[in-house]
């Protein structure tokens, strides 16, 4: 019988290369924020256009990574972006592959999240759309309909017909 596997799985973000060939990029480099960032605050769309990619936040202060540092629409953007967290930005040189290979990663790990199974919030979204929706009854006869019921007895006032126009009177 074979033994089982007990290696992380090859496609796991922690066993991937995620070195960018600086130290400086590497220290600070915080894949758990990153994804969360991108999740949240600098969406991959923005990221792939702007050619950035966040590294980290420390101290108030977002590490964002650009492939043009001189580029001063991104450096606009992410500002924009982290203002909302009240952090400010500070940007440092990435190759244009590495920063694509991020969000290849990033890509990655969103599609094995979403791949996951979740039956409690599958449960309680079916529980929501059934409470929501709404049943009609069809009835022969509607004038005979009378109820007693939370909301008071029925009037015998009925609603005068709309017409589309005055032709019809």
């Amino acid at each position: 019988m074979p033994e089982p596997d007990t290696h992380p799985l090859s496609n796991d973000l922690s066993a991937l290369d995620l070195q960018s060939g600086s130290a400086a990029i590497d220290s600070r480099l915080n894949v758990a924020q990153m994804l969360s960032l991108i999740d949240s605050i600098l969406p991959f769309e923005a990221c792939l256009y702007h050619e950035i990619i966040p590294l980290s936040v420390e101290s108030s202060c977002l590490h964002l990574g650009m492939v043009n540092p001189s580029d001063t629409v991104a450096t606009e953007y992410a500002r924009t972006q982290v203002s909302f967290i009240h952090c400010s930005v500070v940007s440092w040189p990435v190759a244009s592959d590495w920063q694509r290979k991020m969000l290849s990663k990033y890509l990655s790990h969103a599609s094995r999240q979403k791949a996951k199974p979740q039956p409690q919030v599958e449960a309680l979204s079916q529980a929501q759309n059934q409470a929501e929706e709404l049943l009609t009854f069809i009835v022969d006869s509607p004038e005979d309909l009378r109820t007693d019921g939370p909301l008071g007895p029925v009037s015998d006032h009925r609603p005068m017909p709309v017409f589309d126009s005055p032709k019809e009177l």
